[in-house]
């Protein structure tokens, strides 16, 4: 089996993003997964001593490895100072408050009431319902991104919501993207959602293309 390259992916998930038949799109994306499955890893770019000091680096909780706020570039903060940073940022009581008990519990209800009028009066479909409805007890996690390019490096917030109560919600309605132009209202057909890590390099493949 040859080796995959990135762009063969993305080209992959862009064809399928082309294709209307529902069927036909799940086909190919589980052939596409089996040739995954079954392809060579390309080799790697880095040797065996940096493999083993990047492992080092990470199981050392006295730094804290973080990505910059804007660009490619990733930085190695002292973890006591990370850690004062952000409580520093989230004592200010114009960003942030404590709330009383995690509220998880209560946007996983409130949630269901809002899903279940929209599926009996047949807005939303059972498939989108079942998808939408969380199961998942997870709590949104923030970080904080490093912005080097500013006096003292402070850090940007950063809201982790993956797998959250709203998370498929989030994505399923970033689906439904629409936008003005010169007075002119369209909607996105095909693509990643708009602020996407992913939609940047799409972009260019497709234009590329």
């Amino acid at each position: 089996m040859e080796q995959l390259t990135h762009i063969s992916i993305l080209a992959t998930e862009l064809a399928c993003q082309k294709l209307q038949d529902q069927g036909h799109k799940s086909e190919l994306r589980n052939a596409v997964a089996g040739i995954l499955k079954s392809a060579k890893l390309p080799h790697s770019n880095i040797t065996k001593q940096e493999t083993k000091a990047i492992k080092s680096l990470k199981q050392d909780n006295s730094i804290t490895i973080l990505p910059v706020d804007k660009g490619r570039t990733t930085v190695i903060m002292d973890t006591d100072t990370y850690k004062q940073q952000l409580t520093n940022m989230l004592q200010d009581r114009n960003i942030s408050k404590i709330l009383k008990k995690d509220s998880t519990e209560q946007k996983k209800r409130t949630l269901k009431t809002l899903l279940k009028p929209l599926l009996g009066t047949n807005k939303i479909t059972q498939e989108a319902y079942n998808h939408l409805i969380p199961t998942a007890n997870v709590t949104p996690q923030i970080y904080g991104t490093p912005k080097i390019h500013k006096k003292d490096t402070p850090l940007r917030p950063v809201v982790d919501s993956i797998g959250s109560v709203t998370y498929n919600l989030s994505k399923f309605v970033a689906t439904s993207t629409y936008f003005q132009f010169k007075g002119i209202t369209y909607s996105q057909k095909q693509g990643f959602a708009m602020g996407d890590p992913l939609s940047a390099i799409m972009s260019n493949f497709s234009w590329r293309t």
